[in-house]
C-alpha cells in the first residue's frame, strides 16, 4: 500500500509540474508540490502511527483474552484430573465392594446350607415322646417279656426309626446319593418360598443336577412363543421338555449355579461344556444372561457370547440382528447377532 500510494503522489507531482503558467489568457495558480508531498507523507505517517497504536491495543487485548482462556483451560485440566482420580477411586471402591458382596453372598449361602443341614439333623434327633415311649418299653420289658405292650413298643420303635424325617428341598443337590433321577418338588427361596417342579438328574457326575432342557428324539416342537418359553413345556417325566424361563431365573437367582451342556451323537460319542457360574434375570429384564463364565470342557465355548443377551422367540424379537433370529433359525435362544457376537 505504501508503494502504490507513493507512486500516485509522484504522479500527481508530475502532472502538476507539467501544467504551463498561462494558456490563451487563462490564469493558472502555481502549486508548491514539495509542500503538498510533505503534508501527505506526514498525514500518512500519522495514520500509520494511529494504526500501529490500535494494533498494539488489539494485540494487548487479544493477549489478555488468550491468557484468560489459558488460565481457564489450566483450571479445567486440574478439574478433569481430579475427576479422573475420583472416578478411579470410585471404581476401585466399587470393585472392592463387589468382591466383598460376593464373599458375603458366598458365606451366607454356606451359612444357609449349614443351618438347613442343622435343621435336618435336629429333625432326626429323638424327641421327648420317643424317650417316653422308650421308658415305657423298658418298664414293660422289666416286668415281663414278650407282652403285647412290649411288642407294640417294638413296632412303634421300628416305625419311628424307619420313617424318614420330613424334608424340604431347595435344590436337587440336596438329594441323597442313592436317590433316583426324576421329578421333585423344590423351594429355591426357602421354606416360605414358592414351590416348583423340576427334573433332578442323579446319574451325571454324582447327581444333584437340575435339568432345564432335554432333547433326544425331536418329538417335541421347540418353535414356540414367549409365554410357553416363560412357563415351560414338554414332559419332564421321560420326555423332551423345557423347564421354563421363570423357573430357571428363580433357581439361578436364589443361589450360585453352574451350567453343564451335554451333547451326544447317534453313535454314542459324548462331549460337554461346563461353566462355573450361570444366572439369568427376570422377565422385566427379558431374562437377560447376567453371568456365564468359567468355561471348561471338550465341546468348545459357544455360550460365553450370550452374556448380556436377552431371550428371543418368534413373537418377541430381542436380538441385535436386523432379522428375527428366532424366525431365521426356527427356534428360541439368547441370541445376539444370531449365533455371532
Amino acid at each position: 500500500m505504501k508503494i502504490l500510494l507513493l507512486i500516485l503522489l509522484y504522479g500527481t507531482f508530475l502532472c502538476l509540474q507539467g501544467l504551463p503558467p498561462t494558456v490563451q489568457g487563462q490564469t493558472y495558480v502555481e502549486v508548491n508540490s514539495t509542500d503538498l508531498n510533505d503534508f501527505d507523507i506526514e498525514h500518512f505517517a500519522f495514520k500509520m502511527e494511529q494504526l500501529d497504536l490500535r494494533m498494539m491495543r488489539f494485540e494487548l487485548s487479544i493477549q489478555k483474552k488468550v491468557d484468560s482462556i489459558a488460565g481457564v483451560l489450566q483450571n479445567l485440566v486440574h478439574v478433569i484430573e481430579n475427576l479422573a482420580w475420583h472416578i478411579s477411586e470410585t471404581e476401585r471402591s466399587a470393585t472392592s465392594s463387589e468382591h466383598q458382596l460376593r464373599v458375603i453372598a458366598k458365606n451366607l449361602t454356606l451359612l444357609h446350607k449349614e443351618m438347613r443341614d442343622l435343621a435336618l439333623a435336629q429333625q432326626r434327633l429323638p424327641t421327648r415322646s420317643y424317650f417316653d415311649d422308650a421308658m415305657v418299653m423298658l418298664k414293660a420289658h422289666s416286668n415281663c417279656e414278650n407282652t403285647p405292650e412290649l411288642i407294640q413298643m417294638d413296632q412303634m420303635q421300628t416305625s419311628m426309626m424307619s420313617k424318614p424325617p420330613p424334608r424340604v428341598l431347595e435344590a436337587c443337590d440336596q438329594l441323597n446319593s442313592y436317590s433316583a433321577s426324576g421329578v421333585y418338588t423344590v423351594q429355591p427361596d426357602g421354606e416360605f418360598g414358592k414351590t416348583i417342579m423340576v427334573f433332578c438328574d442323579q446319574e451325571y457326575n454324582e447327581g444333584g443336577w437340575t435339568v432345564f432342557q432335554y432333547r433326544f428324539n425331536g418329538m417335541v416342537n421347540f418353535y414356540r412363543d414367549w409365554d410357553e418359553y416363560r412357563f415351560g413345556f414338554g414332559k419332564m417325566d421321560g420326555g423332551e421338555f423345557w423347564l421354563g424361563l421363570e423357573r430357571i431365573h428363580q433357581l439361578t437367582y436364589s443361589a450360585p449355579h453352574e451350567l453343564v451342556i451335554l451333547l451326544e451323537d447317534f453313535e454314542g460319542n459324548t462331549t460337554f461344556a461346563r461353566f462355573e457360574n450361570f444366572e439369568i434375570a427376570g422377565e422385566t429384564d427379558l431374562y437377560k444372561v447376567m453371568r456365564i463364565d468359567g468355561y471348561s470342557g471338550t465341546a468348545g465355548d459357544s455360550m460365553s457370547y450370550t452374556k448380556g443377551a436377552y431371550f428371543s422367540t418368534y413373537d418377541e424379537d430381542n436380538d441385535t440382528h436386523e432379522e428375527n433370529c428366532s424366525v431365521k433359525y426356527h427356534g428360541a435362544w439368547w441370541y445376539r447377532n444370531c449365533h455371532s457376537r
